[in-house]
């Protein structure tokens, strides 16, 4: 009996001792631990094989055993039950997966692990593999005849890229089969008035991507001989608003400035969604931006290989501050006072025509917006649509006229509002009639705009 109760306590004194070894070499982790700081973060992943996916993360938590990562897949009805996949050594931060079922929805957690009643919570991301669109795509212009595509490969196990290409006179045509290594294409010959479309896709086998058109759309451009003319409302039978006066003399500089809006065609292929079914070559750009517009200046600055007019400041408003670089060479919107000079035919402004081009508003301009482009009578300068279409956003700050003579004009220094030309729905609709729009408020339909650049 005695001996028993010896063995007993011996038993209990060296469960205590295995018991304070225990503790002294696991670092206990906090009685309190919050979560979102100890998860994983800036998980990741990548695919550099077709079954292949690369995850990756940043580990937080000074605390865990082992990361563990779990994965679920869509059975086209709903995600299946998480099944733990790895169980990784403290500290780690990636791990590949090689047995990834192709096309098929597939989601991971990775999160820190101590016990099944402590770790953290999940960082947890979706994927899906499939062929990618080619990314990094641009267009460039590098002569009177020649485009250039260029992109970049985020799939290294394509078999290549396919191009299609439609034309002004052409169908949608299989055009080039490319190596998967290659990043650009340059195509030649080209006849440039009009406009050249491509399709880019990546393919594996018979299976293509998604595809991004890009292109290049011409915007005809009308020379305008500086000069003087006299800017406001200047017709004794025609009342205008109080904002067009006083009338003022303004000298300017010669520039160029588009023959038509700017296209839908034009725009959508900056915006990067082009539709075979939604966009038309000769109906002008709608629902545009005013700061939008800016930057589509100097998209089609980089397309025609010119220097961009735009450059875009952050601001604590969360908004860019748009400051515009006059000596540059490349597209710009146009001042107020280069809009209402090429509107009133500019060195003709002496006809004094109160509508671009004519006396007769329904010559040459619309009562409603979206119209086709150049379906009216151009002005003095070949100018199409200048008295109603779209509405056309200016560079200036809309603010009140000086009675002062002018020279190269910009507007005010500041301002909320932005001037907008070439109304169709007021009452006298001249070509000295002025409207505004928030700089960074919603866009209506009937907005759109067009361009000028330097004559130098």
């Amino acid at each position: 009996m005695l001996k028993k109760i010896s063995m007993l306590l011996f038993a209990g004194i060296l469960l205590i001792i295995v018991s304070s070894c225990c503790e002294d070499s696991i670092t206990s982790p906090p009685q309190t631990i919050d979560p979102t700081a100890s998860m994983p973060t800036n998980f990741t992943i990548q695919n550099p094989d077709i079954n292949v996916l690369e995850l990756s993360w940043e580990d937080n938590c000074n605390w865990e055993k082992e990361l563990r990562i779990d994965r679920r897949i869509d059975d086209d009805e709903d995600y299946t039950e998480w099944i733990n996949i790895a169980r990784l050594s403290a500290n780690s931060t990636s791990f590949t997966d090689n047995n990834v079922p192709y096309q098929t929805y597939m989601q991971y957690r990775v999160y820190a692990y101590y016990d099944d009643t402590m770790h953290s919570e999940y960082a947890i991301l979706d994927y899906y593999i499939t062929l990618s669109i080619p990314d990094s795509i641009e267009i460039t212009k590098l002569d009177s005849s020649t485009l250039r595509i260029t992109w970049s490969n985020i799939q290294g196990w394509i078999d290549g890229y396919k191009i299609q290409r439609k034309t002004s006179w052409s169908d949608w045509e299989d055009y080039a089969t490319l190596d998967k290594n290659v990043d650009e294409f340059v195509d030649d010959n080209l006849d440039l008035e009009g406009y050249h479309l491509y399709k880019l896709f990546s393919y594996k086998g018979e299976e293509t991507s998604y595809n991004k058109v890009v292109g290049y759309n011409k915007v005809e451009m009308i020379y305008v001989e500086g000069g003087i003319f006299t800017m406001g409302n200047t017709w004794e039978d025609i009342t205008g608003n109080p904002d067009e006066y006083p009338i003022h003399e303004v000298t300017l500089s010669p520039f160029y400035i588009g023959e038509y809006e700017i296209t839908d065609l034009s725009y959508d292929l900056f915006r990067g969604y082009y539709s075979d079914t939604s966009s038309s070559p000769i109906v002008p750009a709608g629902w545009t931006f005013w700061f939008e517009v800016c930057g589509f200046c100097n998209y089609l600055s980089e397309v025609e290989g010119l220097d961009p007019c735009y450059t875009f400041e952050e601001q604590a408003n969360n908004y860019d501050e748009v400051i515009l670089d006059l000596s540059a060479n490349g597209f710009r919107l146009p001042t107020e006072a280069e809009w209402e000079f090429a509107a009133r035919g500019g060195i003709h402004s002496i006809d004094n025509y109160k509508y671009s081009g004519s006396n007769e508003f329904l010559e040459v301009g619309w009562d409603s917006w979206g119209n086709e482009i150049g379906q009216k009578e151009p002005n003095q300068l070949g100018i199409y649509d200048m008295s109603g279409n779209s509405k056309e956003y200016c560079w200036d700050n809309y603010g009140e006229y000086t009675s002062e003579n002018q020279t190269n004009p910009i507007g005010p220094e500041n301002g909320e509002y932005k001037v907008i030309r070439g109304n169709y729905y007021y009452s006298h609709k001249t070509v000295s009639l002025r409207d505004n729009c928030q700089i960074y408020g919603s866009a209506g339909g009937e907005n759109g705009f067009r361009i000028v650049r330097n004559a130098d």
